[in-house]
Parts: structure tokens; C-alpha cells; sequence
């Protein structure tokens, strides 16, 4: 019984948490800029590109949406939400601080 319990409440605590990610999704984006090509056509480019400032992980958020993490030395850098539209995709990105801003921009702008 003890078990149940512990496990229950294991699940339910990590359930309700929000971790960097989500909570990196929810501020105000450094910037953000479309393409008319479409998020799967993107994703490699945009990987690389953020490979300047860490390490990358790439997930799906849904059937369409792909969302890149950017973990660096220690610490979680950003993210990038990639969303289909109808002409394309809409890229928002999502970065620590503003160390970034302009040599990111100029990166992923090469992809678009």
C-alpha cells in the first residue's frame, strides 16, 4: 500500500511541473520570423544553427509542431517553436538573456 501511495504522489508532483521548456515557452520570445518552407524542411537547418550556443534536442508537440530545446554548459539556453501555418511556418525563438539576439537572428535567417 505504501507503494501505491508514494507512487501516486511521484506521479502526480511531476505531472503538475512545469519544467524549463514549457516554462521557456511561456515568456516573451526574443524574436521571431517565417518561412515559406515547412517546419519539417526546417528542422535540420534550425538544429544546426542553434548548435553555435549548445547542445540540441528536437521533440513534436502535436502531429506538426516541433519544438528544439538548447541546453549549454549547466544551464537550459532556449527554445524554438516551429509551427505550420498555411504559407509555411511561423519560427519563434525563445532565448536566455539577450546575449544571442543578433548572431541567432542572423543563423536561423540563413534557413529560412
Amino acid at each position: 500500500m505504501r507503494h501505491i501511495v508514494a507512487a501516486t504522489f511521484l506521479f502526480s508532483a511531476a505531472s503538475a511541473h512545469a519544467g524549463e521548456i514549457f516554462e521557456r515557452l511561456r515568456t516573451e520570445p526574443n524574436f521571431k520570423l517565417t518561412s515559406t518552407k515547412r517546419p519539417e524542411d526546417l528542422e535540420l537547418c534550425v538544429a544546426d544553427a542553434l548548435t553555435h550556443a549548445g547542445a540540441v534536442s528536437a521533440f513534436r508537440n502535436g502531429r506538426e509542431t516541433i519544438i528544439m530545446s538548447l541546453m549549454g554548459v549547466n544551464k537550459y539556453n532556449g527554445a524554438v517553436r516551429l509551427v505550420p501555418v498555411e504559407a509555411g511556418t511561423d519560427l519563434t525563438v525563445f532565448l536566455r538573456g539577450k546575449t544571442y539576439d543578433d548572431r541567432m537572428k542572423g543563423w536561423i535567417s540563413d534557413c529560412v
